[in-house]
């Protein structure tokens, strides 16, 4: 009976993370073709693939956080 729970629990974090990632890769896309349609440069490329990947992380982290 407890190996179900373990298991049921497990399959719940895998659902609740790819929904999170969804989400997030969404918002990295949007940051992302935003920025770079300014760029002409490579480095530029990379600047804006930087900052919204540091957007994204904080999205994630954020979406863990328990609320009050």
């Amino acid at each position: 009976m407890e190996a179900n729970k373990l298991v049921i629990v497990f399959l719940m974090c895998i659902v609740v993370m790819s929904t999170v990632h969804n989400t997030t890769a969404e918002l990295f896309k949007g940051c992302y073709d935003e920025c770079v349609k300014d760029c002409t440069e490579s480095i530029c490329r990379n600047k804006c693939e930087i900052e919204c990947d540091c957007l994204d992380n904080r999205e994630k982290l954020n979406s863990l956080k328990p609320s009050n």
